[in-house]
């Protein structure tokens, strides 16, 4: 079974998805305003912990090099979000990035613990909730290089995640 989130951004790519389709939730006030870091759950089955995004929003296996994200209220549903250590993170295209080659903020939202993994709030930009890397070893093993990720786009060869937040 495909996950809504999954069909909504594979929707979108092909034109019958709308805005009315973008949930209007609020940012739980303990999840994505406070530090935490971005976790990248798979898809699929049990949403296993497939690692994180570094504080310049690579996806990595590497604990150590978990970066902190932090968001601020842009709206009542959409928020921007940084990491301390390197700056403001956004969509370069579709990369997510943070902090790099002047990356401006990103309206993101939150599809809510209602969302595609239960109990859980699952950063979206827009439409899109998944991403994905086009490398075909994603997710990277813990000693490989961080990988750079995107809009899940549907031709990616390794795992789609959800990026979901984990409190520090």
């Amino acid at each position: 079974m495909i996950p809504q989130a999954v069909l909504l951004a594979l929707g979108a790519l092909v034109g019958t998805a709308t805005a009315a389709a973008v949930p209007k939730v609020a940012v739980s006030p303990r999840d994505f305003l406070n530090p935490g870091q971005l976790r990248c759950l798979w898809t699929e089955q049990d949403h296993a912990d497939l690692g994180c995004l570094t504080s310049l929003g690579e996806w990595t296996t590497n604990e150590a090099e978990c970066g902190t994200f932090v968001g601020s209220w842009n709206s009542n549903t959409t928020f921007f979000l940084s990491s301390p250590d390197s700056g403001s993170c956004g969509l370069d295209g579709s990369f997510f990035k943070c902090g790099r080659d002047g990356v401006k903020p990103f309206n993101f939202g939150t599809w809510g613990r209602e969302g595609p993994v239960p109990g859980r709030d699952i950063l979206r930009a827009g439409e899109y909730a998944t991403f994905a890397s086009d490398s075909a070893n994603a997710p990277p093993a813990s000693g490989d290089p961080p990988l750079d990720i995107h809009i899940y786009m549907g031709i990616e060869p390794g795992k789609w995640v959800f990026l979901g937040w984990k409190d520090l």
